[in-house]
């Protein structure tokens, strides 16, 4: 049974995390201010380009989601559209699609338990509707993100 108080198509509010997308893989970048998720996203960006891979910005700080069906879809707020931030140095303006859905969520805070390998059914659901599997980058660690890259476009990451 549906529940008739939630449209197929219901926008579930803003998060704060940067979305963007690598090969065909939306990725939604969560953790804290200061974390490194513009960083991550900027450094993910550049090497699947460098692989010839597609890989663009959707949104950095405010990503807007949506609930479609079973799919989460990422949408840029107007007013930040393009642009993602280098903190310390300004923003940049930068290619980006208006929207995209999301297939992952990349945590970069530390897990509630640090562990040498997060568990495998981790969620990243901070509202109702929005459930994505999540993976955990302990902050500090991933210097290259480019094995991340590798493992995503060859779709190899177990999660």
């Amino acid at each position: 049974m549906t529940n008739p108080s939630r449209s197929a198509n219901e926008t579930t509010g803003t998060v704060h995390a940067t979305a963007l997308v690598v090969g065909e893989t939306g990725l939604l970048v969560t953790g804290p201010s200061g974390s490194g998720k513009s960083r991550l996203a900027l450094a993910m960006i550049q090497a699947a380009r460098a692989r010839g891979a597609y890989a663009t910005l959707v949104s950095d700080d405010r990503v807007r989601l949506q609930v479609l069906g079973s799919k989460v879809i990422a949408i840029a707020p107007l007013r930040i559209a393009g642009m993602i931030e280098l903190r310390g140095s300004g923003i940049l303006k930068v290619d980006h699609l208006p929207r995209a859905i999301m297939h992952m969520a990349i945590s970069v805070d530390l897990p509630q338990e640090h562990s040498r390998l997060p568990a495998a059914d981790a969620r990243y659901s901070p509202q109702p509707g929005i459930d994505l599997p999540l993976v955990h980058l302990v902050p500090g660690h991933l210097h290259d993100p480019t094995e991340l890259i590798d493992a995503l476009l060859q779709d190899r990451l177990l999660h």
